[in-house]
């Protein structure tokens, strides 16, 4: 079975879909709005990559390249 696909920030409870509807354009933008990225980190490459590709719903990454 397949993991559900990751959709957001769980440290700080912010869907990436939120994120991008805000119109953010930037790390520092969202970490500033929400605070993202500075908890666990985990989010941050899910942020990376909806902010390079649009998208806002993500396989879960293989442990490597989250680091």
């Amino acid at each position: 079975m397949d993991p559900r696909p990751v959709k957001r920030c769980l440290c700080y409870d912010r869907s990436f879909l939120e994120i991008q509807k805000e119109g953010l354009q930037s790390i520092d933008e969202i970490i500033d709005r929400y605070g993202c990225t500075t908890g666990c980190g985990m989010c941050k490459p899910y942020i990376e990559e909806m902010l390079r590709t649009g998208e806002t719903s993500f396989p879960v990454l293989e442990e490597q390249k989250i680091r």
